[in-house]
């Protein structure tokens, strides 16, 4: 892992415009992630609109390794983002209440 980035585990249903049994199918994926800056504001990418005023002051992740590890857990919520996201799409971003902070891996 790169300075700044930490590991999270999501344990709620993201908020987001895809299906709620797609949304929940993140719960328990584990994701390198790093803080959501403060002036970047969350936009759902399905209609290009402001998710909140500012941001949830979450966390992102990086979306080909978040659909690949979204895939091991759930082919079907994978595929719907593969579909569903736009060409090019760096990362997305999940709020404080939906992700846990896990501590670090032990150095041997």
């Amino acid at each position: 892992m790169n300075s700044g980035e930490i590991r999270i585990r999501i344990i709620q249903t993201p908020q987001g415009p895809a299906p709620e049994n797609i949304r929940s199918s993140w719960v328990g994926v584990e994701l390198t992630a790093i803080r959501l800056p403060g002036g970047i504001e969350e936009v759902d990418f399905i209609t290009g609109r402001r998710i909140t005023e500012g941001n949830r002051g979450g966390y992102l992740v990086k979306v080909n390794e978040a659909l690949g590890a979204l895939g091991e857990q759930s082919p079907e919520g994978a595929a719907w983002f593969r579909k569903n996201l736009p060409p090019g799409m760096p990362s997305l971003a999940f709020g404080l209440n939906e992700i846990e902070i896990l501590p670090p891996p032990q150095q041997t």
